[in-house]
């Protein structure tokens, strides 16, 4: 990597609501030295998980916990590429599109350990797994990969960030209990004021 390169963490996922979760682990990203700026990617379509609200609603809840939980710090950017595809996503493809557009870039993304313990079965997954530049963020009893050049273990979040899922939010809001501890406070009343996950 060369020295005069941007560092961007890139933090991707179905943000279907953000949780608190989702802020400690942008939190943490922007104490981290040598970062330029943290990039937030909601996902489009998947194969693998229901998002359950529309992208406009995505892109709000988003921006939302942005400037309600970050003051709308600069570093943030909300690239809505995966969105604007319209069709089932791939880390691979955002990676490809990434360095394409971007080769003054160097892109870290960001994953759970359970999310990454999977990446042999996703698109060019061998080849995500030997390049693919990652932090691991630790979820529940999932193994930590091996740290290499491109695998590094996300710093002080051991203890400090809580196992919140989007899918917990989901299913408490369906069965009409409160969701205040789960997320920020205007995603919460966004999700009141929708009735969005209601079954």
């Amino acid at each position: 990597m060369g020295s005069n390169k941007r560092k961007v963490i890139v933090f991707g996922g179905s943000f279907s609501p953000p949780t608190k979760a989702h802020e400690a682990i942008i939190r943490h990203s922007l104490s981290l030295p040598g970062y330029d700026e943290i990039w937030l990617i909601p996902s489009g379509n998947r194969t693998d998980k229901n998002i359950a609200v529309s992208p406009e609603q995505q892109l709000e809840m988003l921006h939302l916990l942005v400037h309600e939980s970050f003051a709308g710090d600069p570093r943030l950017r909300i690239i809505d590429t995966e969105l604007n595809r319209g069709i089932a996503t791939e880390t691979y493809d955002t990676y490809q599109e990434f360095l394409r557009d971007h080769p003054d870039t160097h892109f870290q993304f960001v994953f759970g350990a359970d999310s990454y313990s999977s990446i042999h079965e996703w698109l060019n997954g061998e080849y995500l797994a030997e390049n693919l530049p990652v932090m691991i963020v630790p979820r529940g009893n999932y193994p930590m990969p091996a740290l290499a050049e491109h695998i590094t273990h996300f710093p002080t979040l051991h203890a400090d960030v809580s196992p919140i899922s989007s899918t917990d939010v989901r299913s408490t809001a369906a069965k009409n209990e409160t969701i205040d501890h789960l997320v920020p406070d205007t995603v919460g009343n966004y999700v009141q004021e929708k009735r969005l996950f209601k079954s």
